[in-house]
């Protein structure tokens, strides 16, 4: 038998409802962090879309470093918003020891 994620999920990593889930993202209220360092952008936010990658992985949450152009450099997914807050961080203190 095939299990079935559900397919939106909220700041909690929680499932949840597709009205739910478009006013979190409507509303900007699926941002947990943003940074700005040496000219890079680290963002942190709830995609919300189950994103299955094998192993159980849902894939909700994303970290994306931006250089000054706006181009996406560098992306990290994960599931829980710990996991995110630990990618933000990392990606943070990597691109602060840039030159």
């Amino acid at each position: 038998m095939i299990d079935i994620l559900p397919l939106y999920y909220d700041m909690d990593g929680l499932a949840t409802d597709a009205e739910t889930w478009k006013d979190l993202i409507e509303n900007n209220k699926n941002i947990l962090h943003v940074d700005t360092v040496n000219g890079y952008q680290v963002s942190t936010i709830l995609v919300g879309l189950a994103s299955p990658m094998g192993e159980g992985k849902i894939n909700i949450f994303e970290t994306i470093v931006f250089d000054q152009y706006g181009k996406d450099i560098e992306v990290k997914r994960c599931d829980t918003p710990s996991e995110a807050s630990y990618w933000h961080k990392s990606l943070v203190k990597k691109y602060k020891e840039i030159n």
